[in-house]
Parts: structure tokens; sequence; C-alpha cells
């Protein structure tokens, strides 16, 4: 089992500047840190007066789930947009008559349709695999030593 050791030792290393949400800087920490095939543990030491700390980073890993659901729907909705423009530009090709507005036509629809591709392989891969540590990081044991 991998123990995360979290130091917090003012308030701002926890909150974010202007909210009460969990700082966005730790919960990359945790993150990065979990990117391990071991079991997950998180040590939380401090001296802060802050009741439920492993409750409030638990919810903000859970925001931080739902944003990476966001952040797919606005990628597949892109990857359906991109895949429509290029094949209507990959037919509207073939009934182009100058060769070399032909040809202009034809590479503009296959770079919208590798740009599906692209996204399906480096964007989707990386956010399913953060999905995957955060929802790790949301199961795991979270103790907290108040010195």
């Amino acid at each position: 089992m991998k123990s995360i050791i979290v130091n917090i030792r003012r308030e701002k290393d926890l909150f974010e500047k202007y909210s009460n949400k969990v700082s966005n800087d730790l919960l990359k920490y945790l993150v990065e840190e979990a990117r391990v095939k071991d079991d997950i543990e998180i040590i939380i030491n401090t001296k802060l007066d802050i009741n439920n700390i492993d409750k409030l980073i638990k919810d903000g890993l859970e925001n931080s789930y739902k944003n990476t659901k966001i952040i797919d729907k606005f990628y597949d909705n892109k990857q359906i947009i991109l895949f429509i423009v290029g094949m209507l530009f990959l037919i509207f090709s073939t009934i182009t008559q100058p060769e070399i507005i032909k040809e202009l036509i034809l590479i503009i629809g296959w770079v919208a349709v590798w740009e599906v591709v692209d996204i399906a392989i480096n964007v989707d891969s990386k956010q399913k695999y953060n999905r995957k540590i955060i929802k790790k990081l949301i199961n795991c044991k979270i103790k907290v030593n108040n010195n």
C-alpha cells in the first residue's frame, strides 16, 4: 500500500484563494501521486482546527470526477461536429470542379476527420485514466493526524 503524505500548515494549503473549495493544486498532487498500481492511503498531517478535512478532500475529488465527465461530453460533441464537417467537405470535394479547389477541400475534410481520431486517442484516453485515478482516490482511506 502506498501512503500519500500531505502536510497542511496553513488554510491556503487546503483551500482555494477565493472560495471554500479544496485547492486544485492539492487535488492535482494527489492524482499525480496516486499513479501507481498499489492501493492508496492518504495521510493528512495538520495543526489546523478544521473539522472533516477528509470529507472536504473527498468532496473535492468528486467534483473533479464530475468535471471530467463534463469535459468528456464537450469533446464528444466536438468529435461529432468535426466528423460531420469532415464528411461534408469530403463529399463536397467530389463535386467541385477546379482541381486545385477540389484538392484543398479534400485536405480540409481529411484534417477534420483526423482531428476526431486525435481526440479519441489522446484526450479521451487521458481523461479516462485520470477519472480512474480519481475514483481510486475517492474510495481510498484518508487518515487525519492533528499534531
